[in-house]
């Protein structure tokens, strides 16, 4: 079964940095393979696929 969590998100998560362009591509296809499955024939990201990895790997921005 594959990781719950990809590894570019727990990298950065546990390096306390800012994810690499390819990281956040990586997440956003995982998001967009396993949320958007409809949206793999036609070639282009599905338009929150890359909203919702940059979400999950930059936060809300908030200060805690």
């Amino acid at each position: 079964m594959p990781p719950m969590f990809p590894h570019a998100l727990l990298a950065c998560i546990n390096e306390g940095r800012a994810p690499q362009p390819q990281e956040l591509a990586c997440v956003a296809a995982k998001i967009r393979r396993e949320a958007f499955p409809a949206s793999l024939g036609s070639g282009a990201p599905h338009p929150l696929s890359l909203s919702m990895a940059h979400a999950a790997m930059h936060g809300d921005g908030a200060d805690a």
